[in-house]
Order: C-alpha cells, then sequence, then structure tokens
C-alpha cells in the first residue's frame, strides 16, 4: 500500500485574520461596485457634486468601478453636515450612511461631515502622540491596549489585538475609505491528506465572530463563522492573500509646510517599512515606483 502522508494545517492568529481581510475585500468590492456605487452617483447627483481628483488609496484602483467609487465617496465626504438637508430621505443616502457608521470599521466616529469616518485603534494611537514619536514598535503597543479598552472588533482592531505591524498595515489598507482535494497518484507514490489545526486566541475568534457577523448583516454576505470546525476554509481563503504592496497612509503633520505624510507599507520581504513623505503615496504608486519600478 502507498505511504499516506499527513500535512497539518495550521489556523493561528495571523492565518485567520489575513482569512478574514481576504473574504471581506472579495464581498466589500462586489458590494461597493453593484450596490454603494449607484448609491454615491445619486446622492452626489441630488448634491450637485462631481467626483473628485487625486491620489486614489488601497485597493480602488484595481478596477475603473471601484476608483469611480473611491472619488464619489471622497467628494462625498468632503460635504458639509448641512448638505444631510437635501438627501436624509433618500434610501440610497439611509445605506451610505449605515456602511460608514458601521462599527466594522472602528469604535468611535466622526459625525462633523455629511458622512461619519470611523475611529479605529490606530487613529486613536496616532492622535495620542505627537508626530515625532510615531514608530512602529510603540504605535503598535498602543493600538493593542486600545483595541482592548474599547472592545474594538474593526478589521484594524482585530489586527491590532495581534500586536503585529504586518497585520495592521495589511488590514488598515483594506478598509482606506472605511478541500481537502482529492488526486490520483502513481501506486508507489505517498498520498497526502489534510489536518486543520485551530490555534486562535478566544479573545482574537470572538472579534472576528462580531466582525462577520455585522458584516453579513451589512452586505448580504455569507462569511462562515471563525470556529474550529471552519479551520480548513480559513485556511484556504489566507493563502490567497496576496498583501505584498500594501501602502496606506495612516497620518500627517500639518504643523510644518508642506504637511508631511506618514506611512507604512508592506515590501517584498513581507516586513513593514515605515515612511514621512511630503505627498501621499499610495499601494500602486509603492508597488510601481518602490517594489517593482
Amino acid at each position: 500500500m502507498s505511504e499516506i502522508r499527513t500535512i497539518e494545517c495550521i489556523v493561528d492568529n495571523r492565518t485567520l485574520i489575513l482569512a478574514l481581510d481576504e473574504l471581506y475585500r472579495r464581498r466589500m468590492q462586489s458590494f461597493e461596485v453593484n450596490t454603494l456605487l449607484p448609491a454615491a452617483k445619486a446622492v452626489a447627483k441630488v448634491l450637485d457634486v462631481e467626483p473628485c481628483s487625486g491620489p486614489v488609496e488601497g485597493y480602488y484602483a484595481e478596477t475603473e468601478a471601484l476608483t469611480e467609487y473611491f472619488q464619489f465617496m471622497r467628494s462625498l465626504q468632503q460635504q458639509g453636515a448641512r448638505s444631510a438637508d437635501k438627501v436624509e430621505v433618500m434610501p440610497e443616502f439611509r445605506q451610505l450612511l449605515k456602511v460608514c457608521n458601521a462599527a466594522i470599521y472602528g469604535a468611535g466616529a466622526n459625525h462633523s461631515g455629511l458622512l461619519p469616518s470611523r475611529h479605529d485603534p490606530l487613529y486613536y494611537a496616532l492622535n495620542a502622540l505627537p508626530p515625532d514619536e510615531w514608530a512602529l514598535a510603540t504605535l503598535t503597543e498602543l493600538a493593542a491596549n486600545i483595541a482592548q479598552e474599547k472592545d474594538d472588533y474593526s478589521l484594524v482592531g482585530i489586527a491590532s489585538l495581534s500586536k503585529e505591524p504586518l497585520l495592521i498595515a495589511a488590514l488598515r489598507e483594506s478598509c482606506v475609505l472605511y478541500g481537502a482535494v482529492a488526486a490520483l497518484c502513481a501506486p508507489d507514490e505517498s498520498q497526502e491528506q489534510y489536518h486543520y489545526i485551530w490555534k486562535v486566541d478566544k479573545e482574537i475568534e470572538d472579534a472576528c465572530n462580531r466582525f462577520i457577523n455585522e458584516f453579513n448583516s451589512l452586505t448580504q454576505s455569507g462569511i462562515l463563522p471563525a470556529t474550529p470546525d471552519n479551520a480548513e476554509y480559513f485556511y484556504d481563503a489566507a493563502q490567497d492573500a496576496d498583501i505584498t504592496g500594501r501602502c496606506v497612509r495612516i497620518g500627517y503633520d500639518d504643523s510644518v509646510y508642506p504637511a508631511r505624510h506618514y506611512h507604512w507599507a508592506i515590501n517584498d520581504r513581507r516586513k513593514v517599512e515605515e515612511f514621512w513623505s511630503d505627498e501621499l503615496w499610495t499601494t500602486q504608486r509603492y508597488c510601481n515606483e518602490k517594489l517593482w519600478p
């Protein structure tokens, strides 16, 4: 008989978080293009607002439709709170408001504009320190403490609980705007079977499930619960996650001129590179100019 080789597939904190991010991105992009883009256009038309220009951040440069959505949303986000008087009865506006105000993007919120912006643990960490003290290790530790204190189950909150800058940078970029397979083998070759092992901290498992429940309700998605029974599902999703090259501006210092922008980016060694720049860097620009010029 041929030998059966067992391969252990471990789902730990990092694997689960990367899987959740990958599952989120696939579904959110479809929801944004098919549901939120028409809503944003309808609200913009009533307010006589044109899509904004400038750098397109996050994954929104991947397709024309995502770029269009990003540009309309950026314009709407720049409108004052009084603009709500003209659109508050519109179901399209209420849809956008519901998404922008979801706790899956942060425990706190700023309601000074037409659409709220959510405050995640990294935001609070940055605001707790002067810009000259912003550093990977300091911000990572502070964000983890804030995520626990505020019971934050946002994407960035969950990543913060892991205390891994790599995960924080990757997931922050995702929300920059908010099996076994049977194979025939030769008789003398070893066959493989997969054994999935769940090694996720209870705190992170609980936070992921709260995120999943709210996201599924918000977008009518069907992400499975983060449980040991679904270890294979999350392990496979994590293998699809491509985080190299993600770049996100997480803060800025406007006490100087020109203003300086603080970025975290994931380089080709899957390490987080922190840097300041007078200009805003996006994922697309970082990949084109620094990783693969």
